[in-house]
């Protein structure tokens, strides 16, 4: 099932800063309802009962859920929102290098809140700690892949 809303600005939706109480949609392709629901904007996902159980039951910090109202499908489906945050994704070239480092994307992050799940301030992308993937992943939810961002930490002064 893919869902399809009105959400004015996707990017301030992602990171919880929207108004509304809740959401309404429009279900766009029939199927089963899985635990993450894609959406027709690339940066939203839905989230099932059980994948918020499974984020409340690692205690997780950083995240949010708004509910949506979809007709004709009735689970209780809601927006996942990532309320903590990160310094930006720092990109490395020959004309920029970060360090020592001429390639890569490093994490500022003297920024981050120390959340479990975040969204980096330059980027309209959800990203999670490694226990909070593990979990995750242990949890067994429908239509969940995580991959890794192939994003390091900032490498310290000298090091490279």
């Amino acid at each position: 099932m893919s869902v399809l809303g009105s959400v004015p600005d996707p990017s301030r939706a992602l990171r919880g800063e929207l108004t509304s109480g809740s959401l309404r949609g429009e279900a766009r392709q029939r199927g089963p309802v899985r635990d993450l629901v894609g959406t027709y904007d690339a940066i939203l996902f839905l989230i099932s009962p059980a994948f918020a159980m499974a984020l409340d039951a690692f205690g997780t910090k950083g995240w949010g859920a708004i509910p949506v109202d979809i007709p004709g499908v009735d689970n209780g489906l809601s927006l996942l929102v990532g309320t903590g945050r990160v310094g930006p994704i720092i990109r490395a070239s020959e004309d920029a290098p970060v360090g020592d480092y001429k390639f890569g994307r490093f994490l500022g992050t003297e920024r981050w809140d120390g959340t479990d799940l975040f969204v980096p301030d330059n980027e309209n992308v959800i990203l999670v700690t490694d226990n909070l993937a593990a979990h995750l992943r242990r949890s067994h939810l429908s239509n969940l892949e995580l991959e890794p961002a192939g994003i390091e930490a900032m490498p310290l002064a000298g090091a490279g």
